[in-house]
């Protein structure tokens, strides 16, 4: 992989990121699964070009659809000769890990309940509940991996910033 910035590809951020980078006429590209699962994946190649798998060497024909397994935090880069691109693509997460989320965020609904409004647990709840419903997957899965989400009875860890410089003041 060249040492160049490499750009995002758009809707291609969560849960597989893509970036790409055209260097001396060849297209270097790269997909990040951010999950601790496998991913499936089909990048959109334009116009199509055969892509070489940069780690094996191993060439994919010039179909346009590059068609890719991600193993758990799995990184794959590749190049596409001319002037070929990563037009787009979409990437499928495994049955039961949607459900898996969904039972996550009410859980971490119901160790909120009760909190003051304007609380760091509501918040962090406001905004892990649009995460899922953005398809942001990954961003969603390790914001649920944290204290406010996970811990039991943590209502000091749950407490506002202002709520814990009023409770010093006393």
């Amino acid at each position: 992989m060249p040492a160049v910035r490499f750009n995002d590809i758009e809707g291609l951020e969560d849960p597989v990121r893509v970036r790409q980078a055209i260097v001396d006429g060849t297209n270097y590209f790269y997909a990040l699964n951010r999950l601790p699962l496998e991913v499936e994946m089909e990048l959109s190649i334009e116009p199509p070009a055969a892509t070489v798998d940069l780690a094996s060497g191993t060439s994919a024909a010039e179909t346009g659809c590059l068609a890719l397994t991600l193993r758990p935090y799995d990184l794959r880069a590749f190049r596409a000769a001319g002037p070929s691109s990563v037009a787009g693509g979409s990437a499928r997460i495994p049955d039961g890990f949607l459900a898996e989320l969904t039972g996550r965020l009410a859980e971490a609904a119901q160790r909120a309940a009760g909190e003051p409004p304007g609380s760091d647990a509501l918040v962090y709840l406001a905004r892990a509940r649009e995460l899922l419903e953005q398809g942001q997957y990954a961003r969603a899965y390790f914001m649920l991996q944290e204290d406010w989400a996970t811990e039991r009875s943590a209502p000091s860890r749950m407490q506002s910033k202002a709520q814990k410089e009023r409770a010093k003041k006393k």
